[in-house]
């Protein structure tokens, strides 16, 4: 199982736009499990994204993986 982590924290507009790129890695690296790491303001974005399977907020302090 590939596993892929990805880390924006910007603006919520990139993060919108940068979900662009899930499915083609689903696609490439299958199987995989997609975990993304944003700010708590871009959050809402990405809830329910069929592609993700973790979603954590910066300011979380637990540990990923945990």
């Amino acid at each position: 199982m590939n596993k892929i982590l990805v880390v924006k924290l910007a603006a919520i507009g990139d993060v919108l736009r940068t979900t662009s790129i899930l499915p083609g890695l689903k696609e490439k690296y299958s199987p995989v499990e997609i975990d993304w790491i944003t700010v708590s303001t871009s959050r809402g974005v990405l809830l329910n994204n069929p592609y993700l399977h973790n979603l954590f907020n910066r300011e979380q302090r637990k540990e990923l993986g945990a």
